[in-house]
């Protein structure tokens, strides 16, 4: 092969130069420099989507409520100042701004709170009727920071502004505004030349209660109920308004009332202070400028209801035959104190279960029949409790019952006095005669039978404990000679001779 043909034979097989591998190298490094740069400008740009897309998102929900709430609240008791829901339980967050919903003492007391989480970082919306539990939703997440101004217009209408900080993006902020009802419409035009200004009223209480009043004490020093406060104001008030009172031999205390628009209530619980009994005086005052604005109110806290004295009769009380006693149980017993009626006894008559009896009053004194045949008695000694309507105890309330064994009626003697006894021409007794019957045991319902004239005549004994009386009067005609007088109604027979002349 010449020298000719093998160049040409090398120059076909030839492989890639360095060069071309180094162009190769860059043009590569380019090409995938640009994709990674497009995919984090992508990826940057998606994180930034999304929290503009939370950011709206917060904002349009929270521009959805908060103007309706505002526009819904009472002017006078919307506060921006650390405060209470007034909700039962324990409010989440802080108050952002607290906007009370009801117009009027006739209304249910309602209210709606902003407040802000910081540990989760969440502003919520709370709702309730004030005492029940609330409603709480989140309606924006990822909250650094919350606030609220209020500023009042010239013609009464009252604007809340609400900032919210957002976390992510950091420091990005939105405001909500919501406008109050506005009091009362604008007048007409006024001249120029006469001012138009009119100074404010001065805060007013229009009326006030205090309840339940009288209250009682349960034991020791505390009531028998939470006593609700509810003042309705006109005019300038200023909130906080207070309510300041001395429950018992210790320092007055001053307990701030929740506003409702023109109403503020309170509760004075009735553990929360060491209470004595005695009228106590509820003063209602404003704080800022410092005002008494109603001294009168009056709340009366009363003893317990206390067992002052207390009687059965009979008492002992024997039994009859079976589960029956010989005779029904009067009860009567006097109270002092407050309490909370009806009264009625609690006891348990024998193996049955226990039973109720309704007391019957008269003021402060209470009676009541315990029937010998009502319930299913035993002997021994029966506790028999005076309860009142609630859970709260009466004070010295047990009274004791004995009920002995039965023992049969015995008549140890029957005495007929005068005897004998003279009869008149027309066969009638010229005196009346005395049957006295002593006895032993259980007797109940005696009566004596005699035969003035062979026809069988009954009357009634009257018992005075173990001794039995009746009087044989003058009316009926007798047949001279001796009659006998028989005593019915005892487990033994007993009888005397009764000598007409």
């Amino acid at each position: 092969m010449s020298t000719r043909d093998r160049a040409l034979v090398s120059g076909g097989e030839r492989g890639t130069t360095l060069i071309e591998v180094l162009l190769y190298v860059v043009m590569s490094g380019l090409i995938v420099g640009a994709i990674a740069g497009a995919l984090t400008v992508g990826f940057r740009t998606t994180g930034a989507t999304t929290e503009r897309l939370a950011a709206s998102h917060a904002s349009e929900i929270v521009a959805n409520s908060f103007p309706r709430d505002v526009a819904s609240a009472a002017p006078a008791g919307i506060t921006a100042t650390p405060a209470a829901t007034g909700c039962a339980g324990s409010d989440e967050g802080a108050n952002v701004v607290r906007l009370p919903v009801s117009a009027g003492p006739g209304d249910d007391q309602r209210v709606v709170a902003y407040r802000f989480d910081s540990a989760q970082g969440d502003l919520l919306r709370s709702s309730c009727t004030v005492g029940a539990p609330a409603t709480t939703d989140s309606i924006a997440e990822g909250v650094a920071a919350a606030s609220a101004t209020v500023e009042t217009d010239t013609d009464g209408t009252t604007t809340v502004t609400l900032a919210v900080t957002l976390r992510a993006p950091a420091g990005q902020r939105f405001e909500v505004t919501g406008h109050s009802r506005t009091p009362t419409e604008p007048a007409a035009l006024p001249d120029p030349a006469v001012p138009t200004t009119a100074p404010p009223l001065p805060c007013k209480v229009d009326s006030s209660s205090a309840t339940p009043s009288p209250v009682a004490i349960a034991s020791g020093t505390t009531l028998a109920a939470d006593v609700s406060v509810s003042v309705s104001v006109s005019g300038s008030c200023v909130a906080p308004l207070t309510v300041s009172l001395t429950p018992g031999s210790g320092s007055a205390v001053t307990v701030p009332l929740i506003p409702f628009g023109t109403t503020y209530a309170a509760s004075l619980g009735k553990a929360g202070y060491a209470w004595t009994s005695g009228t106590k005086t509820l003063t209602i005052g404003q704080a800022v400028p410092a005002t008494v604005l109603n001294p009168t109110l009056g709340l009366t806290v009363s003893p317990p209801c206390t067992v002052a004295a207390a009687t059965l009769t009979p008492n002992p009380a024997a039994m009859g035959a079976g589960s029956a006693l010989a005779a029904d149980v009067g009860v009567s017993l006097t109270t002092t104190g407050l309490c909370a009626t009806p009264l009625s006894l609690a006891f348990t008559p024998g193996a049955a279960a226990p039973v109720t009896v309704a007391l019957t009053a008269s003021g402060s004194a209470y009676t009541a029949s315990l029937g010998r045949s009502a319930y299913a008695w035993t002997a021994g000694t029966k506790a028999i409790t005076v309860v009142q309507t609630g859970t709260v105890a009466v004070q010295q309330p047990t009274i004791g019952l004995t009920v002995s064994p039965f023992v049969p009626c015995t008549i140890t003697s029957v005495v007929a006095s005068p005897n004998p006894v003279g009869r008149a021409p027309n066969g009638r007794l010229i005196a009346p005669v005395a049957v006295t019957v002593a006895t032993s045991g259980t007797c109940s319902g005696l009566q004596i039978k005699y035969a003035p004239q062979g026809t069988d005549t009954t009357a009634a004994l009257t018992s005075s404990g173990s001794t039995w009386t009746a009087t044989i009067a003058t009316g009926p005609k007798w047949d001279p000679g001796s009659h006998t007088i028989t005593i019915l109604g005892a487990s033994s027979a007993g009888s005397a001779s009764l000598v007409v002349t």
